[in-house]
């Protein structure tokens, strides 16, 4: 390579060069700079510098570009690049994220899969430097409902990865055992998402699957973090566990869930992502749920199936109750087709000013409601 180096220096271009030797171009100028070749900054350098600030560590980045401290201060203070030293508070959860991020695939490269909680732990981000993260984490976590029973590095890990971790997967915080210790359902809960999404078997055969010794077996449970350790405190044997699991299966929260997941499923099926609020510019992309723009108690009323994909939209849970303030009837008098970015439209910038006409509208139509559906009107027209 420096053979190649010193015939060529004067005459490629430095990502040409790069190219040619099959390193990376960061890599390349590092070298280059040890060597004596080159001691002006290069652009390379700067973009790489502008771009992991954010999420890689300054020491890292002071090792990556071959540099010292001070050579790295004296850029960063050149270039506006100096940030004033923060509060946790002050981070935002997509920097938390990117860090993140950045720790599990970039600096540890480690394969984002069902065996990653077994190897990240709270010691790899302070090894990394990346203290203000699990700070971050520590005091997020303690103000939401599910987050607070577990540890700072599950709440990271499962915001960073939405839909395919849950914290219970992770190494316990001692508060961990008492969020399941809130009643058995809770437990069933999880076990139900490690079976659809895990193991990817429909619940709907759980009776049959419960009679095959195969069924959940311990290493099963343990890969999840709801093995024997666990379920011990809230059952006498692992019989009585899939006994109760069978009826919990019954229960009207399961057969909801299963609806639900028939209208997810119905929304992929036109290409709708249902991974994320369907509002622009919401980030929010876990507890994501399907909302009805004309709503279910409203099917004895309308002349159409209130379950068909025009009338179904997945939302965070904040802007779900925002769109269930919304005035309905309003919809029915437009194209099913642009009922969405209607509704968009009214829990966006200017929602506060349409959801009090809305409001004031409802209490008007509250009397006549009523005489509109004994003369079938509503609905009626044919393109519904």
């Amino acid at each position: 390579m420096e053979k190649y180096i010193h015939e060529n220096f004067n005459k490629l271009p430095i990502p040409i060069l790069a190219n040619k030797l099959g390193i990376d171009v960061i890599e390349l100028c590092k070298t280059l700079r040890k060597k004596g070749y080159i001691r002006d900054l290069q652009p390379s350098e700067l973009q790489f510098i502008k771009e992991n600030l954010n999420k890689m560590p300054v020491d890292e980045i002071k090792d990556k570009l071959g540099m010292t401290k001070s050579q790295l201060n004296q850029i960063r203070q050149r270039y506006g690049l100096v940030k004033k030293m923060r509060n946790t508070h002050e981070y935002t959860e997509e920097e938390v994220i990117n860090k993140t991020r950045w720790l599990i695939e970039e600096k540890l490269k480690l394969e984002v899969d069902d065996l990653l909680p077994k190897k990240i732990t709270g010691e790899l981000f302070q090894e990394n430097k990346l203290f203000a993260v699990l700070s971050f984490a520590e005091t997020k976590k303690k103000s939401d409902s599910y987050y607070k029973y577990f540890s700072a590095v599950a709440f990271l890990l499962c915001k960073s990865y939405p839909d395919f971790f849950k914290p219970f997967q992770f190494a316990y915080s001692p508060d961990t055992i008492n969020y399941f210790k809130k009643g058995k359902r809770y437990y069933f809960r999880e076990v139900l998402w490690v079976l659809e999404n895990k193991l990817g078997l429909n619940i709907d055969m759980i009776s049959e699957f419960s009679t095959l010794n195969s069924f959940l077996t311990r290493k099963d449970l343990d890969l999840y973090g709801l093995g024997y350790h666990l379920y011990k405190n809230l059952f006498e044997s692992k019989k009585q566990m899939l006994m109760e699991l069978m009826k919990f299966c019954m229960s009207d929260e399961v057969i909801l869930k299963t609806h639900t997941r028939y209208l997810r499923q119905e929304l992929i099926n036109q290409g709708i992502d249902v991974s994320k609020c369907f509002l622009n510019g919401c980030t929010i992309q876990d507890d994501i749920e399907i909302h009805h723009i004309v709503p279910q108690k409203a099917k004895q009323l309308v002349r159409f199936n209130i379950n068909e994909t025009n009338n179904l939209i997945p939302l965070c849970k904040n802007h779900h109750v925002i769109a269930g303030r919304v005035n309905w009837k309003q919809f029915l008098n437009i194209e099913k087709a642009s009922w969405r970015q209607r509704l968009m439209g009214l829990i966006g910038d200017n929602f506060e000013a349409d959801v009090s006409a809305s409001l004031a509208a409802n209490v008007a139509d509250a009397t006549g409601l009523n005489a509109q559906v004994q003369s079938g009107m509503l609905g009626a027209e044919n393109k519904y």
